[in-house]
């Protein structure tokens, strides 16, 4: 016993060295990265989808207090590699913050600090709190693009159960009509809440109830696709609910609260699922977290200590140093009013639009809203331009909303074709409505000349000429009128509009020196060029 003890004590200072040695590193990260941090808790205190975030950290510190014996016992000595690796990461922290893409910087800050004790500690050290320091990943508000999917498999499992139960129901986008009423999958409804902290319980259950990683990684995937079936369970019903009480029922509040019931009767069932596959499928030599074989820890040279504490932490640094310089040197894009026609062939205009839907874009460089006129049929054109990529002004941002606020019903976007021979072939529709209002909305985005259709690939694109040193100009061109008679009628209207007008818009929205017709930048005073 007292010589098992003189060991466990021989060990104590080379640790607090490894420790000492950890923790410089580690107070550089949260310092350098302190405003993307700051970032993520915003997200948290903003967004009911990513409060569970603020459990994350803690349940990570937790678990690796929890294998601090098996820690403390792993060898350690430097992972020199690792400093490549940080060196990525860094590097990829700052690419995301040129190009203002938040969940690369996000992600890249949280990598940052595993990869600090993987360089410091070494990989057999690492290697014993692994999943605490990935469970911070979890950390990350990450999620909202999964959320027209989740829409889409809600909707179509709501639907396909009515028909099953025999209720008829008519379905159009993530709206349908059933005999008691209509209903509506809102993004509320997607069930990305449930998932991603299902996804979080199901990963941590998984970590302390299975012990190997075949055994984790089904039940994480187990965790993952329960919580869609089940949400398109829980709409099902809330529908079936409504119908049967002549919509008295599960039609107001109290269809919140009941969803929030039902989700924790499904992480209870989750669990007892995993609870009766890890006895069904036998745990019995799962390792013992108290019992440990204490290697010979070695006390670093002070030189060497020195040396890895301040490489790990200027190379760590280098991403955010960079994108210090890189923004000072930059200094403020040319913010010129965007221009648009002057004039359309067969249309009059431009005037000022008088129609309440505005689309909310946050810090546009400039940006039109103007509309036309052909008889009783009247078109908007919105012109919203970005002259440079940044976080806080940038066209492909979540936050942007072409509709505007919250007030309209949205059906999903969807790409129709225009039937144009001059112009976007393609572009992406929204139906939207409010106070007995319907708008027929079609847009596309122009970088530099490419037409597209996703914020993914205009973010691609704008990576594309970030890369080539090319300054880029994006810009969201929409056209939208009320649904006066129906959709077809207006669909028709928009395309004979955008046949007229492609080809002038394109000229407008480019640099002045490259236009070929004529353009106004202010439509109280005329033609500019």
């Amino acid at each position: 016993m007292m010589q098992s003890l003189g060991r466990h004590d021989a060990s104590v200072a080379p640790n607090n060295v490894w420790i000492a040695i950890l923790l410089g590193p580690l107070i550089v990260a949260m310092i350098v990265y302190a405003e993307t941090f700051f970032g993520i808790v915003d997200i948290w205190l903003e967004s009911k989808t990513y409060v569970h975030g603020f459990v994350i950290v803690p349940v990570s510190i937790m678990l690796i207090w929890r294998c601090r014996g098996t820690v403390s016992a792993a060898p350690k000595r430097p992972f020199w590699p690792g400093l490549i690796g940080l060196l990525t990461v860094s590097g990829l922290w700052w690419v995301s913050n040129r190009l203002g893409i938040q969940a690369g910087e996000q992600f890249s800050a949280v990598t940052v600090l595993p990869m600090v004790v993987l360089t410091t500690l070494g990989v057999n050290a690492t290697s014993r709190m692994a999943f605490p320091l990935a469970y911070l990943v979890f950390a990350v508000p990450f999620g909202d693009f999964l959320i027209p999917s989740l829409v889409e498999f809600t909707a179509q499992f709501t639907v396909g159960a009515l028909n099953l139960t025999g209720i008829p129901v008519l379905r159009d986008a993530q709206f349908f009509r059933t005999p008691a009423g209509d209903f509506e999958v809102a993004r509320a409804c997607s069930g990305v809440r449930f998932l991603l902290a299902s996804l979080s319980v199901g990963a941590l259950y998984a970590y302390l109830n299975f012990h190997t990683n075949k055994a984790r990684v089904a039940f994480i995937v187990f965790s993952a696709l329960f919580p869609i079936v089940a949400n398109g369970v829980r709409v099902y019903l809330i529908v079936l609910v409504a119908h049967f009480s002549d919509m008295r029922l599960a039609v107001g509040v109290d269809h919140i609260i009941y969803g929030w019931v039902f989700f924790g009767i499904i992480i209870v069932i989750m669990l007892l699922i995993g609870n009766w596959t890890s006895h069904r499928f036998g745990n019995k030599s799962a390792p013992s977290e108290s019992v440990t074989t204490i290697a010979a820890v070695t006390t670093p040279q002070p030189a060497m200590a020195m040396l890895l504490a301040l490489l790990t932490a200027i190379v760590l640094a280098v991403g955010p140093a960079f994108a210090r310089i890189t923004t000072e040197t930059s200094g403020e894009a040319p913010s010129n009013p965007v221009a648009i026609p002057a004039e359309i062939v067969g249309w009059d205009g431009p005037a000022a639009s008088e129609s309440e839907w505005r689309p909310e874009f946050a810090n546009p460089a400039s940006q039109q809203f103007v509309s036309f006129s052909s008889g009783t049929s009247v078109v908007e054109l919105v012109v919203v331009q970005y002259a440079s990529v940044s976080q806080s002004a940038e066209l492909a941002n979540s936050q942007n909303m072409v509709m505007g606020e919250d007030a309209w019903t949205v059906k999903l976007p969807r790409v129709v074709k225009t039937g144009v021979s001059r112009g976007p072939a393609q572009v992406r529709e929204i139906y939207g409505s409010r106070k007995g209002e319907e708008r027929l909305v079609w847009y596309w985005y122009d970088v530099n000349g490419s037409l597209l259709l996703s914020m993914s690939s205009v973010k691609l694109q704008e990576a594309m000429n970030w890369l080539a040193g090319k300054s880029t100009l994006s810009t969201l061109i929409a056209i939208s009128m009320p649904v006066d008679k129906d959709y077809r009628y207006t669909s028709e209207i928009l395309s004979q509009f955008l046949a007229a007008s492609s080809a002038s818009i394109d000229s407008c929205i480019t640099s002045s020196a490259t236009r070929t017709t004529r353009c106004t930048a202010d439509i109280t005073q005329g033609v500019t060029d």
